[in-house]
């Protein structure tokens, strides 16, 4: 069975068998974990399962809206300053360590995107595929914070041309479940199923030759569309999790006005976030 389709209680158990503690956000980081995670890469799927399962009591949920909102609109306004295109995996890396920072329980989730343009705006669908001319990498990253089931602060500071950011709004923050079909040519481009089939792989194994995780993963974390009035459909589908190797103190992946993330969040976003939910 899938670890994605293990129950909470399941996963809490197997965790306090290996001497692991379920009790703050940020125990992949424990000495126990990683002395699990070295003999089984893939168990940080564990902890992003735990995640998804884990009951959240309505007072957290409220509690978790308000920090999830004011963190992404104080970050999202430095990320726009700093200028920075096609830093989703940095500026995701950086959300999920402050949330950490304020007990908000999320992943880092790697996938594919699709953008669906309105049709009056004559812009052909464009796709950031996780598996693109022979490299196996994740197209977007966004992440996985309840009530959120996508929190993506940098969908429109990407490289786009014809004004189609005209069409992306500033910041996605969805609660939708909505079941949506996810196809291999979400997941892989055109170029990357002609070297599939080169190398034999037939075309009903491409999905799996470069999502293995495709579809347990979607049993944590199911593909979500987002789409407004005015704007475009936004197709997340993920692919793999992912988490940032730096705490928050150590990050030096971003830099903001010569500020560190660390010295950005201490300085800045700490003061803030406790002033306005006081």
């Amino acid at each position: 069975m899938s670890v994605f389709s293990s129950t909470y209680e399941a996963l809490a158990d197997d965790f306090r068998c290996r001497g692991i503690s379920v009790d703050s956000p940020g125990f992949c980081d424990s000495p126990s974990f990683f002395e699990v995670e070295r003999g089984d890469p893939d168990y940080l799927n564990h902890y992003a399962a735990f995640v998804a399962k884990r009951p959240y009591d309505p007072s957290y949920l409220a509690r978790a809206k308000v920090i999830i909102d004011h963190v992404v609109s104080l970050l999202h306004a430095e990320l726009v300053e700093h200028g920075g295109l096609g830093a989703c995996v940095g500026i995701s890396e950086i959300l999920f360590r402050i949330l950490e920072q304020e007990k908000i329980w999320s992943c880092c989730i790697k996938g594919s995107l699709t953008i669906t343009f309105p049709q009056r705006a004559g812009i052909d669908t464009t796709y950031f595929w996780s598996a693109d001319h022979g490299n196996f990498i994740a197209g977007h990253t966004w992440l996985y914070a309840p009530p959120y089931t996508v929190v993506d602060i940098s969908v429109r500071q990407q490289p786009y041309q014809d004004k189609q950011e005209k069409y992306i709004p500033d910041c996605i923050l969805t609660t939708d479940t909505r079941p949506v079909i996810v196809n291999v040519e979400d997941i892989a481009s055109p170029a990357a199923r002609i070297e599939l089939s080169a190398y034999g792989v037939p075309p009903h194994q491409h999905l799996k030759a470069v999502a293995p995780l495709i579809p347990d993963i979607f049993d944590s974390f199911p593909p979500v569309a987002v789409s407004g009035l005015n704007c475009a459909s936004l197709k997340y589908s993920p692919v793999a999790i992912h988490i940032p190797v730096d705490t928050l103190p150590d990050m030096e992946n971003m830099m903001f006005h010569g500020l560190t993330p660390w010295q950005l969040y201490h300085l800045q976003f700490a003061e803030r976030i406790l002033c306005d939910n006081a």
